[in-house]
């Protein structure tokens, strides 16, 4: 699999699609994000993310990001549909987790059972619970 961080317009496009095609899955906003939304997202880029797109054969898969909140590194990725159930979930978790020398944590819903065992697969372990999400950690 191939690894990009986003830097273009064409990317931030890609990475707009991507997120709102798993929408339903995020845990703090699921609605669905406009052009003009991540247009004005990106020119106001906080410097603490850092969004990849994953790619195999050319073709876009996926996306994760890494972002500070409350003293944490959190991660976030989403899976387009049609590459879903083929271990990219998990390579993207790992990928993530394995850029840096920090802990990583992943907040996801309880009942996104798929996501939960991708994080699994990569090496997370679950935190704690929250009231309908699961908190995961990377532990280094």
């Amino acid at each position: 699999m191939d690894v990009r961080l986003v830097t273009t317009d064409e990317d931030v496009e890609t990475l707009r699609l991507i997120r709102n095609s798993g929408r339903q899955w995020m845990t703090r906003d699921t609605s669905e994000i406009t052009q003009e939304q991540q247009q004005a997202w990106w020119k106001n880029y906080d410097p603490t993310l850092t969004v990849y797109l994953f790619s195999e054969a050319n073709t876009d898969v996926g996306y994760g990001l890494l972002r500070y909140e409350n003293n944490r590194l959190w991660c976030s990725l989403a899976v387009l549909p049609q590459f879903q159930r083929q271990g990219y979930g998990t390579a993207i978790y790992r990928y993530l987790a394995l850029t840096t020398d920090e802990d990583v944590y992943a907040e996801i819903l309880a009942d996104n059972t798929l996501s939960i065992r991708a994080c699994l697969r990569a090496g997370y372990q679950i935190a704690y619970a929250m009231d309908k999400h699961a908190v995961l950690v990377h532990k280094k």
